[in-house]
């Protein structure tokens, strides 16, 4: 390793570099120390938001982080999403805890709200990524976790390329709108299960939160 194993970071944005890149990807990309599949999976969402579920005056985002991935430093970065701002927690989802989830969210990618706190109201909804369908389209054909370098940085460009086409990899599993006096937070506080209560888990699985 000749650049203290650097090496991958470097091929990935300068293969990214040489494309030409908004100064807001730059900024996700070095918040996040590097680029790959998972961060650009973050623009994809972040592109969705903006165009499917836009804010309107006086309504900020408030993110569910659950599951986590590097996603969620580009959405963070580039909507200013930030946990010290109070618009964003992290709930984490081990293997067990996917398992549980309800077939129609096997590839959730987090939970989003729009809230205006002027008149405490909100609206929410549960997007999807589907990463079976943007690897076949981009020619992937090894398991996610097994993929050697070479098809990470080719899938990384081919996402970065295709952008535009955000509806076809990312979908809303469910909208839904807060009662009143209800809260984004109120769904990420401590011993709540917001899955469950979004009714997009399943009730009979073992070891339910």
């Amino acid at each position: 390793k000749l650049m203290g194993g650097n090496e991958f970071r470097l091929l990935m944005i300068t293969s990214l570099w040489v494309k030409g890149i908004p100064m807001e990807m730059r900024n996700s990309i070095s918040f996040h120390d590097h680029f790959c599949p998972g961060v650009t999976s973050g623009f994809y969402i972040v592109e969705f938001l903006k165009n499917d579920f836009l804010l309107a005056k006086d309504e900020s985002y408030y993110v569910i982080a659950s599951p986590q991935w590097c996603k969620d430093d580009a959405i963070q970065t580039i909507l200013n999403t930030t946990v010290g701002k109070r618009s964003l927690a992290a709930i984490p989802l081990n293997d067990a805890d996917k398992r549980c989830l309800s077939e129609q969210a096997k590839n959730v990618a987090g939970i989003y709200f729009k809230h205006n706190r002027a008149n405490k109201t909100s609206t929410g909804v549960v997007l999807a990524f589907d990463w079976d369908k943007i690897r076949t389209d981009a020619g992937i054909k090894s398991s996610q976790q097994k993929s050697p370098p070479s098809e990470t940085v080719n899938l990384a460009g081919f996402m970065f390329e295709n952008l535009k086409n955000y509806k076809k990899y990312v979908s809303a599993i469910k909208e839904f709108s807060l009662k009143d006096g209800e809260m984004p937070e109120d769904y990420a506080r401590v011993g709540v299960n917001p899955w469950k209560r979004l009714g997009l888990w399943n009730e009979e699985c073992e070891g339910t939160k």
